[in-house]
């Protein structure tokens, strides 16, 4: 999708649900519409968020008289590209069990990360219960969020990334390693970014690189 395919009205409604966390109200746009239609904005934004809603980028609701409109998670990261929007950036990687005696993965990933300046403003592992108890002391400067799963369940694991993908998007852009943890974890995760349109990579922990993979037949961008 190219961006001049989205009629002005259009781009107006999303890109300014996006600026406030995936969703507006119209009743907010009519200033900034009524510069771009001939006829009423408020008839304008109710036409046009009704396409959109058909089109599958956002649901709406209503509150008494007023009209919300929420952009739907699949399509939250994929319009960000689209759009030039950035948000703060939030770490998702995976741990099953640190070895003994060596620096978890997860770290060092992090500190490639610093390394070519990418600065992550939240990380979340999942991670098996024994990684969580073997983790958290090794991890404790960085305060993550912890998702607990069973790493060999693919569909535990992929319904619990997803929740958590999902409760992050509206406010943080999630980068997916999948570096650690056990085959499966990291099938789950892949397949999660692969679904909303996240960036995912590897880490090449001993020439302290990072392999982004290229997104393809993600969602529509």
């Amino acid at each position: 999708m190219k961006l001049e395919e989205l009629p002005p009205i259009q781009q107006l409604i999303l890109k300014r649900a996006l600026e406030k966390g995936s969703e507006v109200r119209l009743a907010e746009l009519s200033h900034e519409a009524q510069k771009l239609v001939r006829y009423r904005a408020s008839a304008a934004l109710h036409q046009n968020s009704v396409l959109l809603e058909r089109k599958g980028f956002i649901e709406r609701r209503h509150d008494g008289r007023a009209v919300i409109v929420r952009v739907r998670p699949v399509w939250i990261q994929p319009l960000r590209r689209l759009f030039g929007i950035r948000a703060p950036l939030c770490y998702m990687g995976l741990m099953n069990k640190p070895m003994l005696g060596r620096t978890p993965i997860i770290r060092q990933s992090l500190n490639v990360l610093k390394d070519v300046n990418v600065d992550v403003e939240r990380v979340v592992v999942v991670a098996s219960e024994e990684g969580r108890r073997e983790g958290e002391y090794c991890l404790r400067e960085y305060q993550p969020d912890w998702v607990i799963v069973d790493p060999h369940d693919y569909e535990e694991c992929f319904k619990k990334i997803e929740d958590k993908v999902v409760e992050l998007l509206p406010r943080e852009e999630v980068i997916c390693d999948l570096t650690g943890g056990t085959k499966l974890m990291s099938l789950a995760l892949s397949d999660v970014a692969m679904k909303y349109g996240l960036r995912r990579f590897f880490t090449l922990t001993d020439a302290r690189r990072i392999i982004w993979l290229v997104i393809r037949g993600a969602r529509g961008v």
